[in-house]
């Protein structure tokens, strides 16, 4: 191999993952949550770790443990509509009484998965399925808690926030992950219940 051409390969994989680290750290400082969303965003996590401890949403993992998972294509969920009966089925009487005694923000989008990412329970329809495969479903599958902060425009480190999404494990009375939880909440109610708290 030419040394010549070879030192400028490794010149030039030096420069891009510079310029990957500079990116990525600014994304962070653009992006970073103030004092008060950091506190509204804890009191969200904390009412959500309650609500996936209760025995109303163990109950929904552990009836569905017995039921064939419906195994649908993304591309079907996508176009089912909020209103069909499929979709309607979801929004099981006992969730929407723990999830009301939980009171999280009034915007906010709550879904319950079992362990292999098919939904059991939601307030409103996710955008996706089955988040088998997704940090936000594999972290409280470990027993760890998630949060991803969500752009508008990807990879663009001066786009806004869009969302913040929160993932809290579903454990059993001897500490197994039986699914996740999450919540999906638009930052704009976000930002403003972090001003009552700056």
């Amino acid at each position: 191999m030419n040394p010549r051409r070879d030192g400028t390969l490794v010149s030039w994989w030096r420069y891009f993952l510079i310029f990957m680290g500079v990116s990525f750290n600014k994304v962070r400082a653009v992006h970073g949550l103030s004092d008060g969303e950091e506190l509204a965003l804890e009191a969200i996590r904390t009412r959500l770790r309650s609500l996936a401890n209760t025995e109303e949403v163990r109950a929904l993992i552990n009836e569905a443990k017995g039921a064939p998972a419906a195994h649908l294509a993304e591309t079907v969920w996508k176009g089912l509509s909020e209103s069909s009966d499929f979709i309607r089925g979801f929004r099981k009487a006992e969730f929407e009484m723990a999830l009301a005694a939980a009171s999280l923000p009034r915007a906010t989008a709550v879904y319950l998965s079992q362990a292999s990412g098919e939904k059991i329970a939601f307030n409103l329809k996710p955008r996706v399925w089955n988040h088998f495969d997704q940090n936000v479903h594999r972290f409280p599958m470990a027993g760890k808690e998630y949060t991803e902060i969500m752009l508008k425009v990807p990879f663009d480190p001066d786009s806004e926030i869009r969302a913040v999404e929160l993932g809290v494990p579903v454990l059993s009375s001897e500490g197994e992950p039986l699914g996740s939880l999450v919540a999906h909440l638009d930052y704009l109610e976000l930002r403003a219940l972090g001003t009552l708290r700056d």
